[in-house]
């Protein structure tokens, strides 16, 4: 199956690196908004801070004590086409699919669907949809979209549907082509299901780290989420090689995975999926990586965490 998962893989590998370019540096989002895509292999894994192999499906998929379990499956063109579980807070819905073409011969690994909420037809130009794509072993694919309800009323229940009209898949020959089918999908999520933020925090500061103004505007913390919007001085459309990130950290100090963001140079919104369940605080790290210009061609520009500059948020 090695073969068989370049083709639309490849294509999502660059949606991760502009992605993972976008989420380290402050600056690359620039003054558009952008959705992202990660990649990520059922075995590989990531370490916490305490030195704990994590792996990155866990990372990406929805936790385990906050899913709602749909695990309704629908079959065309050969291909099974499974919604597993979503989750829903106020400001995020999310829901992963389960793709599975073995018997064509095939590997399923891109969707493109069409979402209702409530009868409001959903777009990524209003919602931004970001994906997360976990490659199994066994040669099926799960993806975990992620769409952000920021123009839809949380506070009633959400009646959605899902059309798969068209996916995507890559043939032993590494040929990339879309299949149109009919993959509907409709389930409705309890307004009691929905988390709401255990904190919503205006912070509102402005750091100076060499020269440079650095923002640091919000936090929620839900409870299997973080939000936490910061932002920059620095203009990424300028000859600059200068770059600004953030690093978040838990009460033990390990580091809390981003997923992804959206926004412009002085206001992006990063996401990370957690469990704050048992967490008692978060500490925000400002990174910053500063061109030398007395460091000879190619310049090295070492990132530096300013931990003199972190500011820690008590949840409870």
């Amino acid at each position: 199956m090695k073969k068989i998962k370049l083709g639309f893989r490849n294509k999502k590998s660059k949606s991760l690196l502009i992605g993972a370019i976008a989420l380290i540096s402050v600056i690359t989002a620039g003054n558009c908004q952008y959705s992202s895509a990660a990649v990520v292999n059922n075995t590989s894994a990531i370490q916490d801070a305490s030195g704990n192999s994590v792996s990155e499906k866990e990372n990406y998929s929805i936790p385990e004590k906050s899913k709602i379990v749909i695990g309704k499956t629908v079959e065309d063109k050969g291909i099974k086409v499974t919604l597993s579980d979503c989750y829903a807070d106020t400001h995020m819905l999310t829901f992963t699919t389960h793709l599975d073409s073995k018997e064509r011969g095939d590997y399923a690994q891109e969707l493109k669907p069409s979402i209702s909420i409530n009868g409001k037809i959903i777009n990524n130009e209003t919602n931004k949809f970001k994906y997360d794509y976990i490659h199994n072993d066994d040669g099926t694919c799960d993806i975990v979209t992620h769409i952000y309800l920021d123009n839809i009323d949380t506070s009633q229940n959400l009646n959605i549907s899902i059309d798969y009209d068209r996916i995507g898949v890559t043939s032993t020959s590494n040929i990339d082509s879309y299949v149109t089918g009919n993959w509907k999908f409709n389930f409705a999520i309890g307004a009691s299901q929905i988390d709401k933020p255990i904190l919503a925090k205006d912070i509102n500061q402005t750091l100076v780290i060499d020269g440079h103004e650095l923002y640091v505007h919000n936090i929620k913390i839900f409870p299997y989420r973080i939000e936490f919007t910061g932002g920059s001085d620095i203009d990424s459309f300028s000859d600059t090689t200068d770059m600004a990130s953030w690093e978040l950290t838990d009460d033990k100090g390990n580091k809390i995975k981003e997923s992804d963001g959206h926004g412009s140079d002085k206001s992006i919104m990063l996401n990370y999926f957690v469990d704050t369940t048992d967490m008692r605080s978060v500490t925000i790290i400002p990174r910053t990586s500063f061109n030398n210009p007395d460091t000879a061609y190619p310049r090295k520009f070492p990132t530096i965490s300013n931990y003199d500059k972190a500011i820690t948020i008590n949840i409870r």
